[in-house]
């Protein structure tokens, strides 16, 4: 199990792995590796742990997308709306999702949307009303968003990234770990087809 470099011992690690080098392994490490790395690395010293999430909110966080329905029981995959990476105004704690240019949603819609992102992870989770969708990842999930919160004048939306994507790792890493259990093979399903999801923003998935 890693376990964290002490602060007297911070001097000496970074001699040894300058952040050069930490910057190097972690481009170099594949998409779908990322969930371990994520887990694992960032508990080896404060300076791996600003390391991997600089490197993964510039490389990984802008393809993120979240699907959320604009119905509640049952969501099918022409009655949902994709949000996509507001980079303008997303902050190094938080991402700003937005809706999908082109898109604009009347006001009963949005309080679908913000029903479902609001209350539908707990007690809706078993119909998926919200999906977030990492393809570079092959990352798919309904994990919770932590500190949601909406914004109906822009129809936006953001959250703490940092402890969402750790409770999203945890959860895929899990699932992984089934996966392993039941056969040698791990195959990892077409996004877009888990999605089923016809919008302009998925159809490259």
């Amino acid at each position: 199990m890693a376990t964290q470099t002490p602060d007297h011992a911070l001097p000496a690690f970074r001699k040894l792995f300058p952040p050069e080098l930490i910057d190097l392994v972690a481009k170099e490490i594949p998409g779908y590796c990322w969930p371990d790395m994520w887990l694992t690395m960032r508990s080896l010293s404060r300076m791996w742990k600003w390391e991997v999430e600089r490197t993964f909110r510039r490389r990984f966080l802008p393809n993120i997308n979240i699907a959320v329905a604009l119905v509640v029981i049952p969501p099918r995959p022409k009655n949902r709306v994709v949000f996509e990476y507001d980079a303008e105004k997303s902050t190094a704690e938080r991402a700003v999702l937005k809706l999908c240019e082109g898109t604009t949603l009347n006001h009963r819609d949005w309080l679908m949307v913000t029903y479902n992102l609001e209350r539908g992870h707990t007690e809706l989770r078993e119909y998926f009303v919200h999906m977030i969708t990492m393809s570079d990842l092959s990352v798919i999930n309904n994990t919770e968003l932590v500190g949601l919160q909406t914004d109906p004048d822009t129809q936006t939306f953001s959250f703490e990234w940092m402890p969402t994507m750790n409770q999203l790792f945890k959860e895929e890493r899990k699932i992984r770990e089934l996966v392993r259990a039941d056969t040698e093979y791990v195959y990892v399903l077409p996004i877009g087809e888990c999605l089923d999801c016809t919008h302009v923003c998925c159809k490259s998935i």
